[in-house]
């Protein structure tokens, strides 16, 4: 992640979401993220970039919220978020 985004970023929580963002950041190729030691590659790359994030949400609308007030710059979100804060 770009530092100038550092606690200016955020994320949903789940493990499925936020595990993807890690094996991208990791670099790990998709066709090996089913490898036994694959989580160990998306764990690491997790927890360098898990500091820059400011909030891990469970839900769209906290992110959407945040992003309205100016407190996030960056987030992995649903597709629809950019929409509608884009309409707003």
């Amino acid at each position: 992640m770009d530092q100038r985004y550092a606690s200016r970023a955020g994320s949903l929580a789940s493990d499925a979401d936020s595990g993807w963002c890690g094996a991208i950041g990791s670099g790990l190729p998709f066709k090996k993220i089913g490898r036994d030691n694959a989580s160990d590659d998306i764990s690491a790359a997790m927890g360098e970039r898990g500091a820059l994030i400011r909030i891990y949400a469970d839900d769209n609308t906290t992110l959407e919220l945040a992003f309205a007030a100016g407190a996030l710059a960056a987030a992995m979100n649903k597709n629809r978020s950019a929409a509608l804060l884009r309409s707003k």
